[in-house]
């Protein structure tokens, strides 16, 4: 994403930490437990906020059958 000069929508959920992910261009960042759906819904709103704030009017989201896109 950073090297096409897009912001980009990352989440933290164990596989990268987050600094790792700041420095590959992470411009939002979701580290809220999905364990508390509150606090993932929260994380969600705001990263969708700003995607919105960028221009995006769409996104893709991974579901049990493959990606579909969403309307934001």
């Amino acid at each position: 994403a950073r090297n096409a000069g897009v912001p980009c929508l990352s989440v933290l959920w164990g596989f990268r930490d987050k600094e790792e992910l700041k420095t590959a261009g992470g411009s939002v960042i979701l580290t809220n437990d999905a364990h508390d759906p509150s606090k993932l819904a929260e994380g969600l709103d705001r990263g969708v906020e700003y995607l919105k704030s960028c221009g995006f009017d769409e996104v893709l989201v991974m579901t049990d059958r493959g990606f579909e896109g969403m309307r934001i």
